[in-house]
């Protein structure tokens, strides 16, 4: 008789196999490679659009974002073009640590983006990302806080910097691995005290190196320098050693009959052009804009400022700066003439939003006939997207919601785009919070990061129940949580997208707990805003990882 064993899973975010392939060749990831070799592995196709927010939900619910509701990390309000920040209380759906909760399996869920406020579950949760403060309420139940502060010192939230450079990019790194560590020690002391049956802890550095210092190990990046690359060269495939050691680490705390999941939300390339998708809008007669925002160094004043002025002096200035501030980087879409507008950018993904009459509070578009016109004359432009200098493809594809998403939620962009490989929205507000210098006719810029997110995650299975089958083709990240409640021997609820991988688990396990399927049933969390100082909060945070403009 086969037994149902643990599952522990380790999030690795933004990980590509791009990066890993050599390092594992060379056994420089004799960790990950003894997982692998024991099990099955593949790349993982990420949600679109491959974004952590919706990546990680849709791994968690096992659903496309048109269905789980969260398609970035923030939306329109409703009746309005500003946007509101979302969290996990705005999903639609039951993730998989709530399903194994009701089914009295007990979990433990560390640092997964897109899980704050954190639910009730049977066990412990550490919220992610999305954690406005260290104020905040993201440890369930509560007491788990202060057993972690007495036993590995404070949790620490990431405050991380949007492009580091010369000694405060070795800053970065220090900053980056402590807090890797820290989320390390949590989970190591954890695994000894609590009993689960699910357990899940996320790594962010591999996502954060990636972004921000791709440019220095890539000699075909714009940014490349000799100099840089002496610097920080390295840095990319050092922070994928660091992992697959703490990976050893954690692995030695696992039951003999348990199994063991990497996977990473999305996978990891160059970037080299930022593309002022307002202004390609501007150029083609779809937007206008009321006042043209020049590039700001102010957020650069205020960093140096704070450096050189006295702790008791900063404590005094710190509110009204950052008002003053804040002023200029609003989130709203006041500097469009918007009442001359066809469609804009939402988000920093750059999707599109036609302005429809009826839906925008200034809508200039007719429902129907006019409305579905330009929809497809925007979307054939956009497929012609070429950058002139090279004659590349800016867009890899660009279509109707309804033709990516089965379902959808009324606040979804109209029309979902997918960059290709080298290119990425960069916005009008971003410009002026990066400070980056460029001519108004421009269309090509440097970009805050020099790397971004491709759709190839990675994910590797192995454990008692699964087959050692090597290489698995077709894996997506919808198809996970069907695959874990599989192995778990749980009911699969029948609104989910995705399929159990069942090529990956052993015969003889699913002849003695066939996969079985229930009614869905409605997540009982309701919609928690953030407060006005919690926004702030959220909003410097993904203003710093280079999420908002």
């Amino acid at each position: 008789m086969t037994t149902i064993g643990k599952v522990f899973i380790i999030g690795l975010d933004g990980a590509t196999f791009d990066l890993m392939d050599p390092l594992l060749a060379s056994g420089e990831l004799p960790n990950i490679k003894k997982i692998m070799d024991a099990g099955c592995h593949g790349h993982l196709q990420s949600c679109t659009p491959d974004l952590s927010p919706p990546a990680w939900t849709s791994f968690m619910t096992g659903k496309h974002p048109g269905k789980h509701a969260i398609m970035d990390f923030f939306c329109h309000k409703k009746n309005s073009y500003e946007l509101e920040f979302l969290n996990a209380s705005y999903r639609k759906g039951k993730t998989i640590w709530e399903i194994l909760s009701e089914q009295n399996k007990r979990v433990c869920v560390i640092n997964v983006p897109f899980t704050y406020p954190p639910e009730k579950v049977n066990g412990v949760m550490i919220s992610g990302m999305d954690t406005p403060s260290i104020d905040s309420d993201f440890v369930y139940p509560p007491s788990i806080r202060q057993e972690l502060e007495a036993e590995i010192g404070p949790y620490l939230l990431e405050r991380p910097e949007r492009n580091p450079k010369g000694k405060k990019a070795s800053q970065y790194l220090d900053k980056i691995y402590k807090i890797t560590d820290n989320r390390f020690q949590a989970a190591r002391y954890l695994l000894d005290k609590e009993a689960w049956d699910m357990f899940m802890v996320v790594f962010e550095s591999t996502d954060r190196v990636q972004h921000t210092m791709w440019k220095y190990f890539d000699s075909d990046h714009p940014e490349y320098t000799d100099e840089g690359h002496r610097q920080f060269g390295s840095a990319l495939l050092d922070t994928y050693r660091d992992l697959d050691a703490k990976i050893g680490e954690l692995r030695e705390k696992i039951p003999e009959d348990g199994t063991v999941l990497l996977l990473s939300d999305h996978g990891f390339g160059p970037l080299y052009k930022g593309v002022r998708t307002e202004k390609w809008l501007e150029n083609n007669d779809f937007l206008k804009r009321r006042k043209r925002l020049k590039p700001s160094h102010k957020e650069a004043v205020k960093a140096k400022v704070m450096e050189l002025l006295p702790a008791h002096v900063i404590k005094g200035l710190k509110t009204l700066l950052a008002k003053r501030i804040d002023n200029e980087k609003s989130i709203r879409l006041d500097y469009l003439d918007i009442s001359n507008c066809k469609a804009f950018t939402v988000g920093g993904y750059g999707h599109l939003v036609i302005n429809l009459k009826g839906r925008q509070p200034e809508g200039t578009v007719e429902p129907g006939r006019e409305y579905e016109e330009l929809c497809k004359q925007l979307i054939t432009s956009l497929k012609g997207f070429r950058n002139p200098d090279t004659n590349e493809m800016v867009i890899d594809d660009a279509r109707m919601r309804d033709e990516v998403y089965s379902e959808y939620q009324e606040n979804t962009p109209d029309i979902i785009i997918t960059w290709a490989r080298g290119y990425y929205h960069i916005g009008e507000r971003e410009l002026q919070f990066l400070g980056i210098q460029v001519d108004d006719e421009q269309l090509f810029t440097r970009h805050g990061w020099s790397g971004n997110h491709r759709p190839n995650g990675i994910f590797v299975l192995s454990g008692q129940n699964v087959k050692t089958t090597g290489l698995l083709k077709d894996a997506r990240i919808i198809d996970l949580a069907p695959t874990i409640l599989a192995l778990l021997a749980t009911p699969i609820p029948d609104d989910m997208d995705g399929v159990p991988l069942t090529a990956t688990i052993e015969d003889e396990f699913l002849q003695q707990h066939a996969v079985q399927y229930s009614q869905a049933s409605i997540s009982g969390q309701t919609e928690q805003v953030y407060s006005e100082e919690e926004q702030k909060e959220v909003s410097d945070r993904l203003r710093a990882l280079g999420y908002l403009e």
